[in-house]
């Protein structure tokens, strides 16, 4: 869940000197260390924001009949397509960076200064506006953020959809993308109210983040596509009272002086002033602390913040009807709102300790562990998934309605673009894969489902063995040539070069000064 990239830490380690209490010459370590951020930069290492997502797919799934909400409504949950959630509320660690590229100045407010003064914010700011910079209050970094608006999480997606851009609060940063803002940042009270400017603003064509909707949010939550029988929700209802695969209201999580739950378990939910700690009668507690999942694999949609949907909720009042936006899910101090049937509307100005987020993301077969390269873990990933037999159709890229070995076929020949048997992901099956595989020492080691498809597990069943080979040969790839592969090889020759070069200069230097 860091934000620290491989340049952070290599970073760190060349500014040491390389003998105690020795000391460098300033120029030597500015070359070091921009030649080798350079580097990292190049081969696609340094991350910025990584936010971890997990596949949703199921795409028939029928609407939770069996629940009225609280406000009268009914029937939540179908979405019609695969798309992905993350897999953890945003955090304090993660907004710090955003807010470090895009709010030295800081005209839409992104930045709450309860964040910094409240007992359960996570984020400080210092400096002048022009030259503001932020950092993670104690403990902090991996709880979730809160005092967030529907706007401050719109502009968040933004700055995602965007990739992750430095510089002022704008059209390429955080003002458009995902949702066409033009400086949106509030809801009137007053007439004329700004329903307008709340209802129009929607999600726009294209949208590769986005703020889940009311339907994205429920479904990654509450859905469970197994029979009772097979472990689901009673009465084959296929719905979950909790977000927790539960019908049993969750069992408070406990905390150390940190924020650390100390109770994780498969129904645990941080909610009803549970976590003590920070002298606080109720606080945020690490995301994915309490370990209680969804039946996707998401965490904490039963309790620690609310998080905000793009979903327009109308209130009706004596005036006429106002426009609000829909949060849902638990909070720390909540003692029912993580329930199925509960809903929350609010207006563009409401933040508070219990306001967060949670993004989603478009699905592509190209990235099926949504880390935004498409490489080996993505078909190990896949393997797995065919092995333990799920359901979930996020998976199924034949589109046949059943994960198996053909969805493996098709990420390897049409989303890869490659053969069984490219160990090396350099897009062709040749002697140099069996020489790859030959070095690893995992060819029926006796180790039970130990090897991946870069140690000769072409298959899918964990194992390097025979069956391997005969697997790859029967597919027909040997020396036919490149297949114009889209994968990221592995390793990255060019890259290795230069790396290795700057570990020369490196040791270079060390000896120099001895």
């Amino acid at each position: 869940m860091g934000l620290k990239t491989p340049a952070d830490t290599l970073l760190q380690r060349f500014r040491k000197s390389p003998i105690d209490g020795d000391s460098m010459s300033n120029h030597t370590t500015t070359f070091r260390s921009c030649l080798l951020l350079w580097v990292l930069t190049y081969c696609g290492l340094a991350i910025g924001v990584e936010i971890q997502t997990v596949p949703i797919g199921l795409t028939d799934n029928l609407d939770d009949v069996n629940r009225v909400a609280n406000d009268g409504t009914c029937c939540y949950g179908a979405v019609p397509y695969k798309y992905r959630i993350g897999q953890y509320e945003v955090t304090n660690e993660q907004y710090t960076e955003y807010l470090n590229a895009i709010a030295a100045s800081d005209p839409y407010d992104v930045y709450n200064p309860e964040m910094g003064t409240h007992i359960r914010g996570g984020i400080s700011r210092s400096g002048e506006s022009g030259s503001y910079t932020y950092s993670v209050r104690p403990n902090m970094a991996n709880k979730p953020v809160n005092f967030i608006l529907v706007w401050d999480a719109m502009r968040f997606v933004n700055w995602l959809h965007n990739g992750q851009p430095t510089g002022a609060q704008d059209a390429s940063t955080t003002e458009d993308g995902v949702y066409t803002l033009n400086g949106v940042n509030s809801f009137s009270w007053t007439e004329p109210f700004d329903a307008p400017k709340n209802n129009t603003v929607g999600r726009n064509e294209g949208a590769r983040w986005f703020l889940p909707s009311e339907d994205e949010w429920y479904k990654s939550a509450y859905y469970d596509p197994r029979t009772e029988a097979q472990g689901g929700p009673p009465g084959d209802t296929h719905y979950w009272y909790y977000g927790t695969q539960s019908n049993q209201a969750p069992q408070l999580a406990r905390t150390d002086a940190e924020g650390n739950v100390i109770n994780p378990g498969p129904n645990v939910a941080n909610y009803r002033h549970s976590a003590l700690w920070n002298s606080a009668v109720g606080n945020v507690a690490n995301v994915g602390g309490a370990n209680s999942a969804t039946y996707f694999g998401a965490f904490d949609q039963a309790g620690n913040v609310w998080e905000w949907t793009d979903t327009i909720i109308e209130k009706s009042f004596s005036d006429g009807l106002r426009p609000y936006r829909g949060v849902r899910g638990g909070c720390w101090d909540d003692w029912f709102w993580m329930f199925n049937a509960f809903r929350r509307p609010y207006g563009g100005d409401n933040s508070g300790d219990c306001h967060g987020l949670r993004v989603a993301r478009a699905f592509s077969a190209d990235d099926l562990n949504g880390d935004g390269t498409l490489d080996v873990e993505d078909i190990d990933l896949l393997s797995a998934q065919v092995r333990q037999r799920t359901l979930n159709t996020a998976y199924d890229l034949d589109d046949d309605q059943i994960v198996d070995r053909d969805d493996r076929r098709f990420w390897v020949e049409h989303v890869a673009k490659t053969y069984f048997g490219d160990a090396n992901l350099d897009g062709q099956f040749n002697s140099s894969d069996i020489v790859h595989v030959s070095t690893i020492n995992e060819y029926e080691d006796g180790i039970e489902a130990n090897s991946t498809w870069a140690t000769g597990d072409w298959d899918g069943d964990g194992e390097f063995s025979s069956g391997d080979f005969v697997y790859a040969f029967m597919h027909d790839g040997y020396e036919l040539g490149p297949r114009q592969s889209r994968i990221a090889a592995v390793p990255e020759p060019s890259c290795g070069i230069i790396v290795l070069l700057i570990f020369a200069v490196a040791l270079r230097s060390s000896f120099v000064r001895k």
